[in-house]
């Protein structure tokens, strides 16, 4: 049997609720503070009592705690926020507040699948890629706004000091960029399955080095997900809005997972469209059913981020002519 703890997860403090003793308690979001929130739960329940910790993951604040459940071998049910939310509307909370989240959080227990509680994997390596990652995007988005104002001051025919300076910027930022993708391509060839999943993900023809690294961190993270989800995740899946006879307006794509994904996967969308034969094929079809070109190319980059997940779980070569022939069966 289980005991467990509910937990909400902030930015600087974790609030816990002991479910059996009905107590809550604090502690910092630090390395320090698992350590000492850690023995205390160890103390309360004693040794031999496997102690199952809830929470939300959420972004970085949450990294911490499932780093230290993956390397203290701690039992855990993380729990999606969707899941959560839909937990406290059914029993019918109406409160919002650390504390309150926390002893939610412990309640789920009762409908937590024993499938699920599990020690967290942690990969040391991806979240090294990761950070890189992320830094890349931190590194890219201030070289973007240094153009545009590099590209105003020209307009404007500011002064050569500002224009120089701005360049000067743009070079560094840039030779930055190119030191971040040298080094996170070192890091994949220095992992053989790495390598291999990313080898499959970028063998799909329009799907560069910078799209593949993005891809790759996604499909890590959620590489148990489904086909439909992992379009879910990266803001690619249609919805519909309708109510009734008085509001009926256009599908679009919900845009709720990730931009960064979006974005990248923009010019290697186009570039398959006029030198990838299936994918042509495949824009040209829905181009002859009278889809805007628009519609048309977000449906070319979703079925592009379906079968690079296919080719990176199977850690398969991309083959244009098989793709084709499926593609073929399906329309006949």
């Amino acid at each position: 049997m289980y005991e467990y703890i509910g937990i909400d997860i902030s930015k600087a403090s974790l609030q816990i609720h002991l479910g059996t003793f009905n107590e809550d308690i604090e502690a910092e979001n630090s390395l320090k503070g698992l350590k000492q929130l850690y023995a205390k739960v160890k103390k309360r329940y004693g040794k031999s009592v496997e102690v199952v910790w809830i929470y939300e993951p959420t972004g970085s604040y949450s990294t911490l705690v499932k780093r230290f459940c993956a390397q203290h071998a701690i039992l855990c049910y993380i729990i999606k926020p969707s899941q959560s939310a839909a937990f406290a509307k059914t029993i019918k909370n109406r409160n919002k507040s650390d504390v309150v989240d926390a002893r939610m959080l412990y309640q789920i227990h009762k409908i937590a699948p024993s499938e699920e509680i599990a020690i967290p994997h942690y990969d040391a390596k991806l979240e090294t890629l990761q950070n890189y990652l992320r830094y890349y995007k931190t590194v890219m988005k201030e070289r973007v706004v240094k153009t545009n104002q590099l590209e105003a001051a020209l307009n404007r025919e500011d002064e050569l000091f500002i224009i120089r300076k701005l360049r000067v910027k743009i070079k560094a930022l840039k030779a930055e960029e190119k030191e971040i993708i040298t080094t996170m391509l070192e890091l994949i060839k220095a992992n053989k399955a790495y390598e291999e999943h990313f080898s499959a993900i970028t063998s799909l023809k329009g799907i560069g080095t910078i799209s593949g690294l993005v891809l790759f961190d996604l499909f890590m993270r959620y590489g148990d997900a489904s086909s439909k989800e992992i379009v879910a995740f990266c803001g690619l899946d249609p919805i519909e809005v309708s109510s009734g006879s008085s509001l009926k307006r256009k599908s679009r794509i919900s845009k709720q997972g990730s931009r960064l994904v979006r974005s990248t996967l923009f010019m290697p969308t186009l570039i398959a469209i006029n030198h990838n034969p299936h994918m042509q094929m495949f824009y040209n079809r829905l181009k002859e059913k009278g889809k805007q070109s628009t519609v048309a190319q977000i449906a070319v980059m979703r079925k592009m981020v379906v079968i690079a997940f296919s080719l990176f779980k199977n850690r398969e070569i991309y083959d244009t002519n098989r793709f084709l022939k499926l593609d073929e069966k399906r329309v006949a």
